[in-house]
């Protein structure tokens, strides 16, 4: 299977997944929402039935107050789902190695990329103790001098030091994940939180 097909392979589940999880979240948070606007209106119908009409100042305060429990509710909401979310990826990201093939090419060109990324000589690779091997025979393909640190407890790939840590590239899925969670969060944000 050729590296393009792996990463088409990795990209349609991944995005199967995200779609299958950003719809479920979709259906929980406009359940959510609705019951938190009800909680809301119903809060606000409260307080004013309860008042004069000589407090008519008053119910604009109600109202921003009603609008504030509201958007607590839906901030609330939307973090749990995006925390949820990332943590349905960190889950999938953590079998990752399960096929073996495909995580030896994604593992080589994280290396590629952050040997790409920086010029030295000498080179500390730290890896999780799962990719102590992998990396060393990847390492030893490359025919570069190096040391494999295995004492790091990442979901895949690495992080490459070069120069007595001079200079440091993470390249690890957890970093992969964390560069790319603004991204995401405004995607899902726009998917699942957007006013109609």
């Amino acid at each position: 299977m050729s590296l393009e097909k792996v990463f088409e392979t990795l990209e349609n589940e991944a995005k199967d997944l995200r779609d299958d999880l950003i719809d479920k979240a979709k259906r929980e948070a406009q359940q959510i929402i609705k019951e938190s606007e009800d909680e809301a209106e119903n809060l606000k119908t409260f307080h004013i039935q309860k008042m004069d009409i000589k407090l008519k100042g008053d119910s604009a305060r109600i109202q921003i107050e009603s609008d504030l429990l509201r958007k607590k509710a839906i901030t609330r909401a939307k973090e749990e789902f995006t925390s949820k979310i990332y943590s349905d990826i960190e889950k999938h990201l953590s079998n990752i190695r399960k096929d073996q093939e495909a995580y030896k090419k994604i593992f080589k060109n994280l290396l590629i990329e952050s040997l790409d990324a920086v010029k030295g000589t000498k080179i500390i690779v730290e890896v999780n103790p799962k990719d102590k091997d992998l990396a060393s025979s990847s390492l030893k393909e490359l025919n570069l001098n190096y040391t494999v640190s295995a004492d790091k407890d990442y979901l895949g790939g690495l992080t490459l030091n070069v120069n007595d840590n001079r200079i440091s590239v993470s390249n690890t899925l957890e970093s992969r994940l964390i560069k790319s969670r603004e991204f995401l969060r405004t995607q899902l944000n726009e998917v699942l939180f957007s006013e109609r």
